[in-house]
């Protein structure tokens, strides 16, 4: 997929910049955008995710309101049924849970920081973890700051249609 700036700002309806990287991994991917990046809040959602409408609203409504204690905020994820929803969401608890509360972790696929923070650390490890991040979620905690879950923030996640249709987004 190739896009231009132009295209990447108006199917987002924000300014935006077309990054390519090729032969970064899973986490460089995410840190070179975060080193890019400029904004007061930094969004991450991945591409085998499909965001609730008021995803960005939510997040980032959460985040304006909440003291400079709080680094980031992380939401609800959901599965598309199918032959391994169940296990694949088990595999990534409690982001399931209908109750709000601060966390100890938060998935790379659904997440909102502050960008100040977030400049600050970056994700570690050159591979997919398929369980949520307590590494960088750990460091943040140390320094001070709080990760809240609010289920309010969603996406389903991993919207293939068929199981053959898994493999291209692992």
């Amino acid at each position: 997929w190739k896009s231009t700036d132009a295209e990447c700002e108006a199917m987002a309806g924000l300014p935006a910049r077309w990054l390519v990287r090729p032969g970064l991994r899973y986490y460089d991917l995410k840190n070179a955008g975060i080193a890019e990046s400029r904004g007061r809040f930094v969004v991450l959602a991945d591409s085998d995710t499909v965001t609730d409408r008021d995803f960005l609203e939510v997040s980032l409504r959460h985040l304006d309101r909440a003291g400079g204690e709080l680094a980031a905020v992380t939401g609800r994820t959901r599965f598309v049924k199918g032959p391994f929803s169940r296990e694949v969401a088990i595999a990534q608890l409690p982001n399931q849970s209908t109750d709000a509360g601060d966390t100890t972790h938060f998935l790379a696929h659904n997440v909102a920081f502050r960008g100040d923070v977030l400049r600050e650390d970056s994700f570690r490890g050159g591979h997919i973890r398929l369980f949520p991040d307590t590494d960088l979620a750990a460091r943040l905690i140390a320094k001070g700051f709080r990760i809240e879950y609010e289920p309010r923030m969603g996406v389903t996640h991993n919207y293939a249609r068929e199981w053959r249709e898994i493999s291209a987004h692992c």
